[in-house]
């Protein structure tokens, strides 16, 4: 139910190679973790990001081109046109799907799509055609919308599985504590999903680690820890960056959100 949206972390001092990084790397943990906890129940789940098609190559360039893509059989796809840009989506989900297959992973399932883009004022048009294509193929989809972003309330309209709605709390210190209680009672009103934000500067050095704090409070103030999934935000390395600090604090902030996250009520309710 959960899911961590983050990039590759790769522990200190611990250079890999590409085959060893991403999904192949779940793959290998699963394996290595099976010796001390045995076979898992069931396979972990990935979602892959889709890129979004941008209507012109670049945007602060007045007539730049809208045909800058490439070509789908031999035609050239002009981006100023949707049916165009829900092509080349399409055409990027069976690259992942027929490359992820080719891996022939045997722990790791490819289980949906996540939506890029963050709000619908530019996408609207082409979401519902790509989530019905999705929905033909047995995947999920899944949208992350930002704070009070355009389209976040009609996401099942539009076609979403789920969606995760950002309080965009941890980035600004002059953001109030209020918009955590302002982000838990729109999710709740929209039936969303919620996100978890933190990143590498959560350390104690650096004075944040309040602000990850008062996502657990207030996410279980407001039952979202209880009955909603929820996917994290680590930027970077985070969450090993805690667990490698030689201060005790970052430490015990890092066992106190593993523990937020394996003891929720929502894990052995499905």
């Amino acid at each position: 139910e959960d899911y961590l949206f983050t990039i590759e972390e790769v522990p200190p001092n611990l250079t890999k190679n590409h085959s060893e990084t991403g999904i192949a790397a779940i793959e290998a943990g699963v394996k290595k973790a099976m010796i001390t906890i045995g076979a898992p129940v069931y396979k972990r789940q990935v979602i892959i990001g889709i890129p979004e098609p941008i209507d012109v190559q670049n945007e602060l360039v007045p007539g730049s081109s809208s045909v800058y893509w490439g070509e789908i059989d031999n035609v050239s796809l002009d981006f100023s046109k949707p049916a165009d840009r829900v092509k080349a989506c399409k055409w990027f989900i069976d690259q992942v799907r027929a490359r992820f297959n080719e891996k022939g992973y045997q722990y790791v399932d490819l289980a949906g799509f996540y939506w890029i883009a963050e709000d619908a004022s530019h996408t609207g048009n082409i979401i519902t055609p790509i989530a019905n294509y999705l929905n033909e193929l047995k995947y999920s989809f899944n949208w992350i919308p930002f704070f009070n972003s355009d389209g976040h309330e009609s996401w099942k309209e539009l076609g979403f599985h789920y969606a995760y709605y950002q309080p965009n709390y941890y980035f600004d210190d002059k953001i109030p504590l209020t918009r955590l209680d302002e982000a838990c009672k729109e999710a709740l009103r929209c039936n969303m999903q919620m996100e978890m934000e933190f990143e590498d500067d959560v350390l104690a050095a650096h004075g944040k680690a309040y602000r990850l704090e008062n996502y657990m409070a207030k996410f279980k103030e407001y039952g979202v820890w209880e009955k909603c999934r929820l996917a994290y935000y680590q930027s970077n390395s985070a969450l090993l960056t805690l667990k490698y600090s030689s201060e005790p604090a970052d430490v015990a902030l890092y066992h106190k959100f593993c523990k937020f996250v394996i003891e929720r009520p929502i894990r052995d309710s499905h």
